[in-house]
């Protein structure tokens, strides 16, 4: 096979390569910088990158205080590649950035990005980063990061958005992270909340409070149907949010210790049919916040499932915060300890429609405490794993109202 030709830094308003060619990066706008592609904020244009083009940039010695496969500064811009592969290694590392207002990069199908500062203890490491109302497109697109305090794929600002089709994964390792990370404050509120928009794709995190999926402030996710999200660090949670969230047949699992499934603390977040929730260390689902909803609704032939090793199946944490359930099996087991199947508390309330809930040794099936509520009909299943554990109780906390459990 003939060997990719190989050309240097690629900069301008206007940059268009042959098919196949590999990008050496070996200029930067500073001593200590490397870019692969540099778009000037100027340089107002178009980057056509063609088919099968490979990014590389590499710091001296892993040493570039700041790496850059693509910068994309210039408002207006568009990038368009398909099979595109870019690798970036240095300590403050990006892969592809689109920093011009209102820019846009089509990264066609199969593309590839792969970012490592964990050499040398990289610091905001990032995948893919847009920002001011900027936007991306892409299909089966891949994203690797190594390094703390990274992001697999950040999006920031009113207006700037991600589709990554079918089939795409963003995977990270490091601690203090996120798969996906959605902001949409700052900039123009009229451009409205940032958004992120998949069907199918695969997120997976490695690393203590390496979370999965955050959706701040001002921000819509739709994770479409069939998605996974998988993480193995202490308080990593599967997703953690503060916006708008939609699913179906959404499956969630978390392996380290405090790691909850889904946690709500704002907006809503709805999650449909044929989902699963497990947290082998951490609560299942829980909403904590004056404004925070997690609806998540099963079907007969479709149920959800929600497996907690933690605190508690589902819970509902403090005044306004609010879980609605339906045709949903809950299972909890702690090994011995406390745990809650369904758990209120501080005024929080639950919902469940047709639920099963089993809990093994050392486990309460329905508990509301502090002034909180449960509400609980259909056909309902409490299954304890002898006479001596308690299925349904409340207690009583003097200086609050008496909880209910309605059933």
């Amino acid at each position: 096979m003939a060997q990719a030709v190989e050309i240097g830094t690629q900069s301008g308003a206007h940059v268009k390569v042959d098919d196949g060619v590999k990008i050496v990066g070996d200029k930067g706008d500073s001593s200590n910088t490397l870019y692969g592609i540099f778009n000037h904020f100027s340089d107002t244009g178009t980057i056509d990158l063609g088919n099968n083009v490979s990014v590389v940039v590499s710091g001296p010695d892993y040493n570039a205080h700041y790496a850059s496969g693509i910068k994309i500064e210039a408002d207006n811009t568009v990038l368009m590649a398909n099979g595109l592969s870019v690798e970036v290694t240095g300590e403050s590392a990006v892969g592809i950035e689109l920093h011009g207002a209102t820019s846009h990069a089509d990264l066609g199908s199969g593309s590839r990005v792969k970012v490592d500062g964990s050499l040398v203890n990289g610091v905001h490491v990032r995948g893919i980063a847009i920002s001011r109302a900027s936007t991306l497109v892409a299909d089966r697109l891949t994203i690797e990061t190594a390094g703390d305090n990274g992001y697999g794929l950040s999006i920031d600002n009113y207006g700037s958005s991600a589709d990554l089709g079918s089939g795409s994964t963003v995977k990270t390792t490091g601690t203090n992270g996120y798969g996906v990370f959605v902001f949409g404050r700052n900039g123009l509120a009229a451009n409205g909340p940032a958004k992120f928009t998949a069907t199918n794709l695969t997120v997976e995190t490695q690393g203590i409070r390496a979370y999965g999926v955050h959706p701040s402030l001002d921000s819509e996710v739709d994770l479409g149907s069939h998605s996974q999200i998988l993480t193995h660090g202490e308080e990593a949670s599967g997703i953690l949010s503060y916006g708008e969230v939609t699913a179906e047949a959404l499956t969630v699992e978390t392996k380290g210790a405090k790691a909850n499934g889904i946690e709500v603390r704002g907006g809503t977040v709805n999650i449909g049919a044929d989902s699963h929730v497990s947290a082998a260390r951490g609560g299942g689902l829980i909403t904590n916040g004056s404004n925070a909803t997690l609806n998540y609704f099963g079907t007969t032939d479709k149920r959800n499932t929600v497996f907690s090793g933690g605190s508690y199946g589902a819970s509902a944490q403090f005044t306004g915060a609010t879980v609605n359930l339906k045709n949903s099996d809950i299972t909890v087991d702690r090994n011995g300890k406390l745990v809650y199947g369904l758990w209120a508390l501080g005024g929080g309330v639950i919902s469940g429609e047709d639920l099963t809930i089993t809990g093994a040794a050392g486990s309460r099936g329905v508990y509301a405490m502090t002034g909180s509520r449960i509400d609980l009909t259909g056909d309902l299943a409490v299954n304890m794993a002898d006479a001596t554990q308690m299925a349904i109780g409340t207690q009583h906390n003097d200086g609050y109202a008496a909880s209910r459990i309605n059933a």
